[in-house]
């Protein structure tokens, strides 16, 4: 019986000089990544820009290029396969204009794109026209005047 009360009190003292160590517990083991943390990067497929234009202006203002800027580092961070770009008018103007006046705006931000080295080899050009109007009035608006690109994956 002495043995056992003992034994119990070395396990009592050893226990209590465990709880009044003044080392650092041990690291707990590092935790498995969540799916959410195994996702590379921005999701690219959804990354869309616009780029405005002046009334019947079909080339790149400071503000524009600014945007392309911003497409280009961001294609940097992304591996894509294509970039869409399509290309809008307002509604003013004979309707076979402001088509042609779309794809001249579309091709100024594919031009400028390819001059900043862009890596995706596959762009393609829409041109809208004013047809697929932003804004619902069809009147000769801003937003309207525009070329909207898109990253595909």
């Amino acid at each position: 019986m002495t043995f056992d009360k003992t034994l119990i009190g070395i396990f009592l003292g050893g226990a209590a000089l465990a709880a009044c160590s003044t080392s650092p517990p041990a690291a707990p083991p590092p935790l498995a990544p969540q799916a959410e943390d195994m996702v590379a990067g921005p999701p690219c497929h959804e990354e869309n820009f616009q780029v405005y234009f002046a009334s019947g202006q079909t080339t790149l203002d400071e503000t524009a290029r600014k945007v392309i800027g911003k497409i280009v580092e961001s294609e940097a961070t992304c591996e894509l396969s294509a970039i869409e770009i399509e290309g809008h008018s307002d509604a003013s103007g004979a309707s076979d204009v402001n088509l042609a006046v779309s794809r001249k705006r579309a091709q100024a931000v594919q031009k400028a794109l390819q001059d900043a080295d862009l890596r995706v080899k596959v762009i393609e050009i829409i041109a809208m026209g004013e047809t697929d109007a932003l804004t619902s009035d069809g009147l000769a608006t801003p937003m309207n005047r525009m070329v909207e690109v898109r990253f595909r994956k």
